[in-house]
This record gives structure tokens, C-alpha cells and sequence, in this order.
């Protein structure tokens, strides 16, 4: 049942959602329904958008048969359809097609198009063919694939211009290929994700910074966007000396040459600690975006500020800072180089519509280091737009007596709602909004009962309802000294290797759920490798999280 899962997933999940995720719209989900037909026939003008495929069966993706994740089994021959047929004379090919709706495919760079195929595939979008891997040229119906695949376990990732698509209705149409008549397996299953282009709101090598390069102490008031820097030295990044600079910025070592230009390998052991940097520039509709990405390139430590407030800090040491600070370590090569790059949520109250003000203090690790170096990029990452859809979860998470935390993703940034009641249906205990639109949602609902039974729907609150039915339910931890039993089960090791691991684990929680006569553990936990081998979000959805969906 939906509660035991999403309960069971608070600690991991966290690795599994990625703000870097905000500026995507998907058109196409794994598991997503398609037409399509497997009668070892190719009809003319099959995969152009006018083509009529209303008489083709519609059905759930993964495609196939012979593989433990296929949801919907295909003919493999003219033998009665089996989901594990033998023998030989398969069919070669099989046909898909599935009409998507995109209203604005220009505020779109490109598209990923992540496929699950074995063997080879042959993808058009509204007639034209955009994709062929594993294929020969001069493909017929009855061309063989080029070789045999992965056998579909391993997501194949390719990129789709946005040109491709048109405004409004458009067909994706895609062939697989067997590799021989006498395979043992096929595979299809597909996700199609639009790429909203970032924005640069501050580019490496940007002019206008201000700059103060004296060595005093300037404290904390300019750290504030109300702060007069109008006295402060003008410069183009990147900054610094004793490494390849555009400004080379007094080190301490004198005397300084200013307004010529400054020693760029001064040689003394009583160079400044700090020089501060500050920056200005204006966010034009701040609700269309989602996130900000930092590429900050330092040399030694820094601590960076928006519109006066903490926002990043590295290779600095905890707690206060002031103009004596030292970095934690001196840099050298690559580290004194290489960008680092951290995200910030729009949703996080950083930043302002219209004016913003980047402050930014560079610390040596002691007075004697070589070098000094700063240049900083900033990215704005667009939110996707439309109606909202339910793309992931709801899970809920780090569950007390009286508070629990709703989490869920959508296709779209909206502004989110929990509502929970004691009465499916009826939810009206509580009531809480988002205050930023978003494609995360983390909602915290607090005053609850202890021990209790409470029902719960999420939506946007525009009113579209994502969830809400007599099976999404949860119940509030009862007192610290109540004595019950409890049943966990721990899964591991389900995104290495072949699918034969999922089958695994599922098949061992099945026979559980059966032996004890329940319908859910109290909880899950997860041991490690369920997103192997690089935790990303795409195999964490394959190799957990879809193969699961089958229980709730």
C-alpha cells in the first residue's frame, strides 16, 4: 500500500532529488502508454503524425517479453502472445507510437531522450526520423539490428533539438529491432524530457566589479546591497596575482602602483588576508525561475553573500569571519583553478526581483601564499511551466507525534498543498500552502495527534488535485514509551547488476507480505546499491523506484 512505501524512503530519497532537475519538463515518462502493434506487419506512412493508429492496441510501457520488468508482453511470433516465448522465428520488429502536446518548444534547448532498448531502435518525431542506434542504414522491416544490446538493462541517453518538435501535437513513432529471429528477449520502454536553456545572469569575465584591495578592516556593513561601494575600485574578473589574472589586485607588498597597473608576482610574506568583491545586477521575473547555479573559481577560501545574507562559504573555517581570517588550506593546482559549483533554490529567499547584490571576501591562507584568484559565474535555471502533474511520490518523511513531511515531485513549478483529515475525503485538520512555486515539494504538516489515523491529498493550489484517495493515509508515532511490535524490511543491491536483482528483492517482499498476512511492513530499509553506479536520479527511477510501483 502507498503509506508503508513512502514512509519507508525519508533517509535515501534525499540523495534522489536534485535541484539541478528545476529547469526539465517531462513529456514522456517511463511507464508512460503507447500504441502499439506487434503483428510482424509495417503499415505505409506508419510513423508520420496524419498516420491513423487508432485501430493499434494502447497499453503501458516496459515493452517485451522475456525480461522481469516488462509491464505490457508483446507478440514475439505468430505462436498465442507468451511474456516468455522459446524457439525461433520471432518477429523482427515491433512499432510505437505516442502523441505528446508541447505548447512552446522554442523556450526549450534541446530534449533527452532516455531509452530502455534491445536491441536496436529507430525513433521519428513527427515523421522524420531524429534517431537510429544499434541500426544499420537502409533500414526495412525486416533489418536485423546490428548487434545484440545490453538487453535493456542500461539506460541509452540521447539528445533531440528542439527544432524537432512543432507547437502543439506531435507524434513520437519508434521501431525496435531484434538483432536475430532466434532472441531470447526484447525491450522498449522510453522517457522524453524537455531542457529549459539557463540563463547567465553573471558570466566569468564579467566588468563592474567593485573592489576593495587595501587590506582593512571592512567589517559587515559591506556585505549589504545598500552598502556605497561607489568609492571602490572598477575591475573585469577574473581577479588576482600570481597566476593569470584580467585585474591584478594590490597584494600588500609595496608600494601599490594604482591607478597603473599593480605587481602581478609580489614577493613579500605580509600580503593582505582580504580582498572584497561586490556586484550588482537585476532578476527579471524572479517566479520563472526555479534555481541559481554558482561556479565560484578562488584561491584561497571565500565567503559569498546576497543581498547581505551567508549564502556560501568554502574552505573556510566555522563561525565568525573577520579580515585577519585565514583559509583553511592553502590552494595549489588544479584546486586554485577549478570552479566550485553549488546550487541555491529560488524558493531559499536569496535573492530579490530587480536588484540583487553578490558580496564576496577572498581570504589567503597566510600571508606569504604566491597567489590570490577569484572569477564567479552565476546561472539562472528557469522553472518549467504548464499544468502540474505528478511525476514522483508522495513520501513521507521523518514522521514524529505530532509532525510529519510530505515530499513529491512534479513535471511543472507550482505551489503545493497537504491537506489531512481523520476521514478520507474530509481534510479538515490541517492545511498548508507552499509560499514558492517549485518542482521539489517539501511540505512539513505539524499539530497532529499522537497515534492517530489521518488521511492526507496533495495538489497545487490552483486547484489541481494530484492525490488524495482512501489509501493515502499515514499514522502519527505513538508516545516514546509505547510498546508494539513493529515489522521492517531491508532491501539492497537493487540497481546492480541485471533486472534479475529487482526480480530478487521484489519477489522475496511479495512472498514477506504473504508469509505474515499483511498488505505493508511498518517500514523500509534500504542497505545500499539501489542507484548503482552513479546515483543518478534516472537510475534510481529504473532500478528501484519503477520496478517497486507495482505495490502501491
Amino acid at each position: 500500500m502507498k503509506p508503508a512505501f513512502y514512509k519507508a524512503l525519508f533517509v535515501l530519497l534525499t540523495t534522489a532529488f536534485s535541484c539541478s532537475v528545476f529547469s526539465q519538463t517531462s513529456f514522456i515518462s517511463f511507464g508512460s502508454n503507447w500504441k502499439y502493434l506487434d503483428t510482424d506487419t509495417r503499415p505505409g506512412s506508419w510513423q508520420t503524425s496524419g498516420f491513423d493508429d487508432s485501430g493499434w492496441p494502447s497499453a503501458p510501457s516496459m515493452f517485451g517479453y522475456n525480461d522481469g520488468d516488462v509491464v505490457t508482453c508483446v507478440k514475439s511470433s505468430a505462436l498465442p502472445i507468451s511474456c516468455t516465448p522459446g524457439g525461433q522465428n520471432k518477429y523482427i520488429t515491433t512499432y510505437f507510437r505516442k502523441s505528446i502536446t508541447i505548447a512552446n518548444p522554442a523556450i526549450f534547448s534541446d530534449f533527452t531522450l532516455n531509452v530502455y532498448r534491445d536491441d536496436g531502435i529507430v525513433v521519428y518525431i513527427n515523421g522524420t526520423e531524429r534517431l537510429a542506434n544499434n541500426m544499420p542504414a537502409g533500414r526495412l522491416h525486416s533489418t536485423l539490428a546490428t548487434n545484440a544490446s545490453d538487453g535493456g538493462d542500461v539506460i541509452q541517453t540521447f539528445t533531440i533539438p528542439a527544432s524537432a518538435f512543432s507547437v502543439g501535437t506531435n507524434v513520437v513513432a519508434v521501431e525496435v529491432h531484434q538483432t536475430n529471429a532466434t532472441s531470447t528477449d526484447l525491450v522498449f520502454d522510453m522517457e522524453l524530457i524537455g531542457n529549459i536553456a539557463p540563463v547567465s545572469l553573471i558570466a566569468y569575465g564579467s566588468n563592474n566589479w567593485r573592489y576593495k584591495d587595501d587590506g582593512s578592516n571592512q567589517g559587515t556593513a559591506w556585505q549589504a546591497a545598500a552598502f556605497n561601494d561607489g568609492t571602490w575600485k572598477l575591475g573585469v574578473s577574473k581577479f588576482g596575482y600570481g597566476d593569470p589574472a584580467t585585474t591584478v589586485v594590490y597584494s600588500g607588498c609595496p608600494p601599490s602602483n594604482y591607478p597603473a597597473a599593480e605587481n602581478s608576482a609580489p614577493g613579500c610574506g605580509t600580503k593582505f588576508i582580504t580582498t572584497y568583491f561586490r556586484k550588482t545586477f537585476n532578476i527579471t521575473g524572479l517566479a520563472n525561475y526555479s534555481s541559481f547555479t554558482f561556479n565560484v573559481i578562488k584561491d584561497d577560501g571565500y565567503v559569498i553573500y546576497i543581498n547581505g545574507n551567508e549564502a556560501a562559504r568554502s574552505n573556510m573555517p566555522g563561525g565568525t569571519i573577520t579580515y585577519t581570517t585565514g583559509a583553511s588550506i592553502g590552494l595549489g593546482s588544479p584546486e586554485e583553478t577549478t570552479a566550485v559549483t553549488f546550487d541555491i533554490s529560488a524558493c531559499a529567499g536569496f535573492f530579490v526581483e530587480g536588484s540583487n547584490t553578490i558580496a564576496v571576501e577572498i581570504h589567503q591562507n597566510n600571508g606569504s601564499s604566491s597567489d590570490l584568484g577569484f572569477n564567479l559565474e552565476l546561472i539562472g535555471n528557469a522553472a518549467a511551466t504548464g499544468t502540474p502533474n505528478l511525476t514522483r511520490g508522495p513520501y513521507l518523511q521523518s514522521g514524529s507525534e505530532t509532525a510529519l513531511t510530505f515530499r513529491w515531485r512534479t513535471n511543472t513549478a507550482c505551489y503545493g498543498r497537504v491537506k489531512v483529515g481523520t476521514s478520507n475525503g474530509s481534510y479538515t485538520v490541517a492545511s498548508v500552502d507552499e509560499t514558492c512555486a517549485t518542482t521539489e515539494h517539501i511540505v512539513r504538516v505539524t499539530g497532529l495527534t499522537t497515534d492517530t489515523k489521518y488521511f492526507y491529498q496533495i495538489s497545487a493550489t490552483d486547484g489541481t488535485i494530484l492525490q488524495g484517495a482512501a489509501d493515502n493515509f499515514f499514522r502519527t508515532n505513538p508516545p516514546t514509551n509505547t510498546t508494539r511490535k513493529t515489522r521492517i524490511i531491508a532491501f539492497g543491491d537493487c540497481g546492480r547488476g541485471d533486472v534479475g536483482r529487482q526480480d530478487d528483492n521484489l519477489n522475496v517482499y511479495k512472498n514477506y507480505l504473504s508469509t505474515n498476512g499483511i498488505d505493508a511492513p511498518d517500514a523500509w530499509l534500504l542497505m545500499g546499491d539501489n542507484a548503482y553506479s552513479t546515483g543518478s536520479d534516472a537510475e534510481y527511477s529504473s532500478k528501484f523506484l519503477e520496478f517497486m510501483e507495482v505495490l502501491y
